[in-house]
């Protein structure tokens, strides 16, 4: 009997082994005491011979209530694994929901950082933005500044000088101090007037009037010269008219381009040249103003002198271009001429295969 409950506690045993750890714990603890009794027993049985161990009731019971013990002490083992598992599944379900709180509070934590990023960023544009809006602003002022200067500028109008030329009064017109209609008012010009120009602007003239300078406006005078009350009514003045219309502007360059060409020669030859530039206005072969005639390529080098300021026109020049001007021609119609000293030999032989007009101071004229 105490061998079968050995094996029994021997089976519990291997029983015991398949339990948690907790429970292996519990349930060795009640082997080893089986164990114990049952080496005890072995021990006396052995010294006794095994047949003389007396066997009684109080023996059973012994033995019964070593093995109630050994129940008890596994349940209480099966009980506390029990409950340490129920803790540990306690205690894992709290961590992992402060787990789950603490990812939830990082990624709350991520999300306002990015939204404090993206709106820190937002402010940094916004803040660019507005720079930038208040440097162009500041730029577009400054342009704006700049132009409204310039319109300032462009208000008082430059003065061009030129030689002086004789203009009268068409109509009662102001002198002003300065080439604008808000310039000090000098004194009132009376019509037919004579006046003397010695500048000019787009509209307006710089004028000699009475020992007095001033500007008066281009539009209150012409070049025409009132007819005198002491002439016969039934006489008619004569007036000089020009054979071509031209700008204040072109007659300066012409007046620079005679001086550059033949300043140096006759009244002849001055009249001549200014010629051939009238002649080619007039010609459907060339340019019609004098300024496209005198910038053709190749022709009037001598123009430079007007751009630049270098040639400046003596008085018997202008007064050569104002007779051509009024359609004194002695060229037969010419348009070309070359100076023989200064043309080459290849030049010179095309001139000449042209018909031939007449030669002043060195010069042939063609047409």
């Amino acid at each position: 009997m105490d061998r079968n409950r050995l094996e029994s506690a021997i089976v519990d045993e291997e029983l015991t082994k398949e339990l948690p750890f907790v429970k292996k714990a519990g349930a060795a603890v009640s082997v080893g005491i089986v164990a114990a009794v049952a080496v005890c027993a072995v021990g006396v049985y052995a010294m006794f011979g095994g047949k003389n161990i007396p066997v009684n009731d109080e023996d059973d019971a012994a033995v019964s209530q070593t093995t109630t013990t050994a129940v008890q002490a596994e349940e209480t083992a099966t009980a506390a694994v029990s409950q340490a598992e129920a803790t540990w599944k306690k205690a894992g379900i709290e961590e992992y929901d402060l787990v789950l709180e603490t990812v939830k509070a990082t990624e709350v934590t991520s999300t306002v950082a990015e939204e404090e990023e993206t709106k820190a960023e937002t402010t940094t544009a916004k803040k660019t933005t507005a720079k930038a809006a208040a440097t162009t602003a500041s730029e577009a002022e400054k342009e704006t500044q700049d132009s409204s200067e310039a319109d300032d500028e462009e208000d008082t109008q430059e003065v061009t000088s030129c030689s002086d030329k004789t203009r009268y009064t068409s109509e009662k017109v102001n002198m002003r101090e300065e080439p604008s209609i808000d310039g000090e008012l000098i004194t009132v010009i009376m019509a037919d007037e004579k006046i003397t120009v010695t500048g000019y602007t787009d509209d307006w003239y710089q004028i000699k009037y009475d020992g007095e300078t001033g500007y008066c406006m281009k539009k209150y005078t012409t070049k025409e010269e009132p007819e005198s009350e002491e002439v016969e009514e039934e006489e008619e003045e004569e007036t000089q008219t020009s054979v071509i219309s031209y700008t204040d502007t072109e007659f300066d360059m012409l007046c620079c381009v005679l001086q550059g060409e033949v300043g140096n020669c006759s009244e002849s030859s001055k009249i001549a040249v200014a010629n051939v530039i009238i002649n080619r206005v007039k010609s459907s072969s060339f340019p019609n103003t004098i300024e496209g005639v005198l910038t053709q390529a190749n022709q009037f080098t001598a123009v430079k002198g007007y751009y630049n300021g270098t040639s400046t026109p003596s008085q018997n020049t202008i007064d050569c271009a104002e007779r051509a001007l009024a359609g004194e021609d002695n060229t037969n119609g010419a348009v070309y001429y070359y100076a023989v000293n200064y043309c080459s030999s290849s030049s010179a032989a095309w001139f000449e295969t042209l018909t031939f007009c007449m030669e002043i101071d060195g010069q042939r004229f063609f047409k």
